[in-house]
């Protein structure tokens, strides 16, 4: 029976037109708060269950008669001193997907900049701009908490685990596979003794995701083929260990630690393998994981609106984590 209670039935329940009923459960700011846990109580008595699919052919159906209508805005956060456009080339990449994706979808991304709000202004604003979805892209450690009224919105955040609190859906590249992968990549290449060079900050910020799966791909192979893992960026400490280890091949997690090895007096690939477990797509002729950043941003963006079509605001009790995995980068650091 729950399943065809409609936005009429629940207006004729609570007294108030359709329109109003429609903007409550869509928690649109027009409407008071009172007025809307009214109606919300009562739609949770009679079971009311939003229709996504009708609600996406209906935006369908205004398209086909010619109905002109606005881009719906999502926020896109920014924690920097500078614009999206001038982050990492990871970051860049992220808010990209979300912005092609978004546009494509009928949404617009109106960005930001936390720098210049407080939690209640940022509310406010966000509120009087009838925004109800929220982009979180990769941030700073002074941005590790974020106290806004997370009831009136969705937020989605992308790229890891910078943002700790609150603790919303994420969407993410899959760290632990990435690196297995390039672990076995590069062994497939025919090298044996493979090193992982980690840097402990970035690790704990990723979940220690890389050390994780380093330690289990050690696990599986004997000890004369176990990988080697340093953590460590010094670069005399970084050349100690490779000469020490007697290392073929090296996987690391910056492109500059390639540098290090080359000034320390490795060709590479000549005398030693080199691959990135991280972001590979920034250095084409590196071999290593692209970890796909506008795939990332898609997929967020896909995500977001999912929620709000069903109507789902607020920090889920249940949060969980999507694990976008990369692609291998045939680069030209490796015999291949």
């Amino acid at each position: 029976m729950s399943s065809h209670i409609t936005i009429r039935d629940l207006a004729k329940a609570t007294g108030y037109s359709t329109a109003t009923v429609s903007k409550a459960l869509r928690h649109h700011p027009d409407v008071p708060e009172g007025t809307r846990e009214k109606i919300q109580k009562v739609a949770d008595e009679l079971g009311y269950r939003p229709h996504a699919m009708i609600r996406a052919l209906m935006s369908q159906v205004r398209d086909a008669k010619g109905v002109k209508t606005s881009a719906i805005p999502l926020a896109m956060l920014n924690p920097w001193n500078k614009t999206l456009e001038e982050q990492s080339s990871f970051t860049a990449g992220i808010i990209a997907g979300c912005r092609d994706r978004a546009e494509a979808l009928g949404y617009r991304l109106d960005v930001f900049d936390l720098k210049r709000y407080s939690n209640k202004r940022l509310d406010d604003v966000l509120q009087a701009r009838g925004i109800q979805g929220i982009l979180i892209p990769p941030m700073g450690t002074t941005h590790a908490h974020l106290r806004l009224s997370w009831e009136r919105y969705v937020p989605v955040v992308l790229g890891g685990y910078s943002l700790r609190k609150p603790s919303p859906v994420r969407v993410m590249p899959d760290h632990f596979d990435n690196l297995s992968r390039c672990i076995r990549e590069v062994k497939h290449q025919g090298y044996r003794r493979v090193g992982v060079l980690l840097y402990r900050p970035f690790d704990r910020r990723c979940n220690l995701a890389f050390s994780a799966a380093a330690m289990r791909y050690a696990e599986t192979q004997p000890p004369s083929g176990r990988v080697q893992v340093l953590d460590a960026i010094d670069a005399s400490h970084i050349l100690n260990w490779v000469r020490q280890s007697r290392l073929d091949a090296v996987i690391a997690w910056h492109p500059t630690l390639m540098e290090i090895l080359k000034e320390g007096g490795f060709s590479i690939p000549g005398d030693l393998g080199f691959a990135l477990c991280t972001n590979a797509a920034e250095s084409p002729d590196i071999s290593g994981l692209d970890e796909q950043p506008r795939r990332i941003g898609a997929v967020g963006v896909d995500t977001l609106i999912a929620h709000l079509h069903r109507y789902e605001f607020g920090i889920p009790e249940q949060a969980y984590t999507i694990r976008v995995p990369g692609l291998w980068q045939d680069g030209e650091t490796l015999h291949g």
